[in-house]
């Protein structure tokens, strides 16, 4: 069947190869075209190529080598050697909220005002990136399986705490530097309280936590320049225990029992044998110095232990618990009285008990309550009589040849306490109308001071054998000391 083409005032018959008109074919069903389509430049709210019904969307050719699209009426990006852009700046969207390209493959540099990463936008990559994943926020980076190292050539930061870490590796994690420098992990927090916890790390056993180093704010909370570390451990069915503590006035507490005090360098608390010394071989054990000098040892010999030099003292007070000046080497005697001494027992953090030595102040008795400094807070404390069933206190002796002679008096500690030095070497402070000779024993003259024992027998009343005539310190009212070993057991 023929068809009818008609081109202005031309009819022509096809037949079924159509028919030619210069380089276009026509026959039912299309058009062939053998040479080049040359088109109108178009506008764009006419463009050259578009379709019925919605004119002006289209394509057109806005400037030599360079090819539109429009959409409404308006150019919206054109395509050019090398280069597609917007007609408009910062007009133009590439995907939407609901239609999203999938993989995104750039051999270049890539420019943006705001990256947006998992629903955080990022005007710069210098800010810390908090979630850098497709899926979970607040977790920085996840390490493949094929993935040896994560680089930071500044601040690698996270943002809070959170469960599952932000920070999870089955390897090494290293601070290394490659030159000649130091590398360092730190913890940053602003804590309000004393006490707080400024950072720790745990260490676990299939998810159990078995051992902690902890810092711990101090109690200025103003300057904010103290703190403690403790160390945590754990035995096998008992709960996570604090045994070792470096406070912030650099004393260092050891112990198993969770009791500490703050008062001495070194400070160790707990139930059993406290401290094994062993050494291979025979010598000192123990050197205990002055100043860099050594005053004295504890040292082994075979199966000997030997104390060097030995002094021996018991603890005591005086019947009303005063502190008086008393001349060092003064003979004292026992009284019937015991001393007395007190603690304070109060709860800490963990709720634990701990104990205290407490200075009994004037109106104060056991059984009372009272504000205590603990760690640098304040907590309430009850006080408590310690048991004591061997020691007494004394008097300086005011009876001649006294049998109930004690000792000679070496020094007062800050509790109100002395030393009675009753065995071992030490001084004995004589009257200054006697003359001693090495060998004498000496008893009591009856006002603070020795005598040479009437005969050289040793008896109950004998205090000190003489050791050197040589006087140590001769005091205002000429009595004086000389070396002696003293005898009161």
């Amino acid at each position: 069947m023929a068809s009818e083409i008609k081109v202005d005032t031309i009819s022509e018959k096809t037949s079924a190869n159509g028919v030619a008109i210069d380089s276009v074919t026509l026959k039912d069903g299309g058009a062939t075209l053998t040479a080049p389509l040359i088109l109108a430049d178009g506008s764009a709210s006419a463009p050259t190529i578009t379709n019925t019904g919605d004119t002006n969307c289209g394509l057109l050719f806005s400037a030599a080598d360079t090819m539109a699209f429009s959409a409404g009426g308006t150019s919206q990006f054109t395509m050019a050697d090398g280069v597609i852009a917007p007609v408009t700046d910062n007009d133009v969207d590439l995907g939407t909220s609901s239609l999203e390209f999938k993989d995104g493959y750039f051999d270049g540099t890539l420019y943006c005002d705001t990256l947006n990463l998992a629903g955080t936008n990022h005007t710069s990559i210098s800010s810390p990136i908090t979630a850098l994943n497709n899926a979970t926020a607040n977790e920085l980076v996840t390490v493949g399986a094929t993935t040896t190292e994560l680089e930071a050539e500044s601040l690698l930061t996270f943002d809070a705490a959170s469960d599952p870490p932000l920070l999870y590796c089955e390897g090494i994690v290293e601070l290394r530097h490659s030159g000649d420098a130091s590398r360092m992990l730190r913890f940053d927090a602003n804590r309000g309280t004393g006490g707080d916890s400024l950072g720790s790390v745990e260490w676990q056993w299939n998810n159990t936590t078995v051992a902690k180093i902890e810092a711990i704010a101090g109690a200025d909370t103003t300057n904010k320049d103290d703190s403690s570390v403790y160390i945590h451990t754990r035995t096998s069915g008992s709960a996570l225990t604090n045994s070792v503590r470096f406070q912030h006035n650099q004393t260092n507490c050891f112990s198993n029992n969770d009791s500490f005090a703050t008062t001495y360098l070194m400070d160790i608390n707990g139930t059993g044998t406290i401290m094994r010394l062993n050494r291979a071989d025979d010598g000192a054990m123990v050197v205990f110095q002055s100043a860099g000098s050594t005053e004295g040892n504890v040292s082994i010999s075979g199966s000997t232990c030997t104390y060097t030099t030995f002094t021996g003292a018991h603890w005591s007070q005086l019947s009303d618990n005063s502190k008086p000046t008393i001349l060092q080497g003064t003979v004292m005697e026992t009284i019937n009285e015991m001393c007395d001494w007190y603690v304070v027992e109060f709860l800490n953090k963990e709720g634990k008990t701990v104990k205290e030595q407490h200075l009994l102040q004037a109106g104060q008795s056991a059984g009372d309550v009272i504000n205590h400094t603990y760690e640098d807070e304040t907590v309430e404390a009850t006080i408590v009589k310690e048991e004591n069933n061997n020691l007494a206190k004394v008097k300086i002796s005011d009876s001649e040849d006294s049998k109930a002679v004690y000792g000679v008096f070496q020094t007062w500690d800050e509790d109100n306490d002395m030393n009675v030095v009753g065995l071992g070497t030490f001084v004995i402070r004589v009257h200054s109308g006697e003359t001693v000779a090495i060998g004498d024993l000496l008893s009591s003259k009856g006002d603070g001071t020795a005598k040479v024992q009437a005969d050289d027998i040793m008896r109950a009343r004998t205090i000190a054998k003489v050791t050197s005539t040589i006087k140590q310190t001769t005091y205002a009212d000429d009595s004086y000391t000389v070396p002696c070993t003293l005898h009161c057991g």
